[in-house]
């Protein structure tokens, strides 16, 4: 029978303490955690949780469905400060101060919405860079008092952008030397500007990088991503800030109208009657971009630009030097965009303010929409049959935005839902593959450092801990007054010694200098100390010699202290910031902390 030990019941003192201290153990484990929860919950929030002052991001959309489209459409439409396109786009009727995020949900949409969606994203797919945005663009910047932007995360029309230059170019440095600019990596990438409707631009394809952009946003850019630049809208807007139509009543009075509501007042394609034409030539000439305008080409208006050509250079040897060719056959270019160089375009600006009004119409986003539905459709009685939904006229059908919105989402709801979710990670990791090279460098040098420094102190612990050496034993305390030193302090004299023998900009610099530690060779001779004698006796018997009594009898019992060693190694070159950018300012030479920084 075996052997049963007594057991004796807690008592009941001892059962308090246990019922004490678990609980208590149990919860400062959990309060542990509590930093770790927090930065994996912030991990997965976004600059409007930071705008907010929350200390835990705002995570609803995770596990909701309509939170989640309400994020999607915030970031397509990149946190406006103002509702007011929003509202324009979508006839909602929301607080101006409030975000998108501040929506609970969106109007929901009625008939054969995703009829009007392929439709809004065919006609999408004619306009001209000039007359899109770049949706989903992932813009979510703080701008500061000192000019730089905090951005939370790159979205999927800014990595289009970058995966099309990589395409093209293929690497970093050669996107620099082609547009003289000065990016570090592609995460760092900038959107150029371009030309808003409401202003009178300059020459975009004189900017060889605005024009690249230009040819991206043609070519590169998906329909689903590109956000209609709105006649209408831009219309409404212009006349609410002008003093004498703030409002709509006002607006009524001067034209004429009966309009109900700002949703109502549409821009008119050429010149229309009464006072409404004066107030519209007036936007037109001097607020609309010309990238807008379309001029009626006939033969009158052809001499007339000649005749102006003429005026404005002075002679037809004026106009020669200038477009270097027979001034009198250069051709009137029926919109901004055909103009071949910026000479011509100030030009063609300058001609449309002059012209009359009957000359000119506008090219608008809407007009390529009533264009497709015309195409599309004879009449009102098909349209509405097709999207289930009332038509009145082929031309008063409202540009369906909310429609295209939703097909997108529809069509694509996992890869948003994942850049949603996941787009801090994506950025991250996005940083660091394209900081190939500066990773490259870090691990090189983490790796040489750590090799050498386990190699190096280890050494040197072994001949300090196994021999008399007398005075030299003395040396230990000079590793030590080392030790006591930070490698800043004594960055000057190593500087003008790396420079001197030719290796500043390598990895030997960020190596060589540091290999020698005065704590790893004191640590290391402590634990080569405890190792009984006995074992180099017996192992000197069976006739090994020193370097053999070295590598198979100490290195073997060390291997937990040389581990522990070549850890403070790897994590202080790792880390290492200060000496890196001191002797490697080459920009092939950076290591990955020189790089963030």
């Amino acid at each position: 029978m075996p052997l049963m030990l007594p057991f004796k019941r807690a008592g009941l003192h001892e059962r308090i303490v246990q019922a004490t201290v678990f609980p208590l153990t149990a919860l400062l484990g959990l309060a542990v955690l509590v930093p770790f929860i927090m930065m994996l919950a912030l991990s997965f929030g976004d600059i409007d949780d930071w705008w907010n002052g929350r200390k835990w991001p705002d995570l609803r959309h995770l596990h909701s469905a309509r939170r989640m489209y309400v994020h999607y459409l915030a970031t397509r439409y990149d946190y406006w400060p103002s509702m007011t396109g929003f509202n324009e786009l979508y006839g909602v009727e929301a607080d101006d101060t409030v975000t998108i995020l501040g929506l609970e949900a969106v109007p929901p949409l009625a008939g054969d919405w995703r009829a009007r969606g392929r439709l809004g994203l065919e006609a999408v797919s004619t306009l001209p860079w000039s007359h899109v945005h770049p949706l989903f663009t992932g813009w979510f910047f703080y701008r500061g008092g000192s000019g730089h932007d905090l951005a939370a995360f790159t979205g999927l029309s800014d990595e289009a952008w970058k995966d099309w230059l990589k395409r093209r170019f293929h690497s970093i440095a050669a996107v620099n030397a082609k547009f003289a600019t000065g990016f570090l990596a592609f995460p760092y990438v900038k959107v150029p500007d371009l030309p808003e409707m409401t202003d009178r631009p300059g020459w975009v394809a004189g900017d060889s990088w605005a024009a690249e952009y230009t040819r991206f946003l043609e070519a590169g850019l998906p329909s689903a991503w590109r956000l209609p630049i709105l006649g209408d809208v831009v219309w409404r807007n212009w006349l609410q800030a002008q003093p004498g139509t703030a409002d709509l009543a006002k607006v009524n009075a001067t034209f004429g109208t009966g309009w109900q509501g700002w949703r109502e007042v549409r821009l008119a394609e050429t010149v229309p009657p009464g006072r409404e034409g004066a107030v519209w030539e007036s936007y037109v000439r001097k607020a609309l971009s010309p990238y807008f305008i379309e001029l009626v080409v006939t033969p009158p208006l052809e001499d007339a630009w000649r005749r102006f050509l003429l005026a404005r250079h002075g002679s037809v040897e004026g106009v020669d030097r200038v477009y270097g060719s027979a001034g009198a056959h250069i051709p009137l270019a029926v919109l901004a965009q055909n103009c071949e160089s910026a000479t011509a375009f100030a030009d063609w600006d300058a001609f449309v303010r002059t012209v009359p009004a009957t000359f000119l119409r506008l090219a608008t986003a809407e007009r390529a929409w009533r264009r497709a539905l015309h195409a599309k459709f004879g009449t009102t009685a098909e349209a509405a049959a097709a999207f289930g939904i009332p038509v009145g006229s082929l031309d008063t059908v409202a540009w369906p935005q909310a429609e295209m919105d939703r097909l997108d989402w529809e069509q694509h709801r996992m890869r948003f839902t994942l850049e949603l979710v996941f787009k801090n990670y994506r950025r991250v990791w996005s940083l660091m593959t394209d900081a190939s090279d500066a990773i490259l460098n870090t691990a090189r040098f983490a790796l040489l450092f750590t090799l050498l420094a386990v190699a190096v102190n280890g050494s040197a612990a072994y001949v300090l801990s196994r021999f008399a050496l007398g005075p030299l034993q003395m040396s230990l305390v000079l590793f030590l007054a080392l030790a006591a030193f930070p490698i800043e302090a004594m960055a000057v004299p190593n500087f003008i010694l790396l420079r001197a023998t030719g290796l500043l900009n390598t990895v030997w610099a960020l190596v060589l200098p540091t290999a020698v530690n005065g704590y790893y060779v004191y640590l290391l001779k402590s634990f080569f100390d405890s190792i009984p004698k006995s074992y180099f006796e017996e192992a000197t018997l069976e006739g090994a010699g020193e370097w053999h009594l070295f590598w198979t009898v100490s290195v073997p019992l060390a291997r937990p202290m040389l581990a522990v060693v070549g850890l403070y190694a790897f994590l202080w070159s790792y880390s290492n910031f200060m000496w890196a950018l001191i002797v490697g300012q080459s920009r092939d030479q950076w290591t990955l902390p020189v790089l963030i920084f």
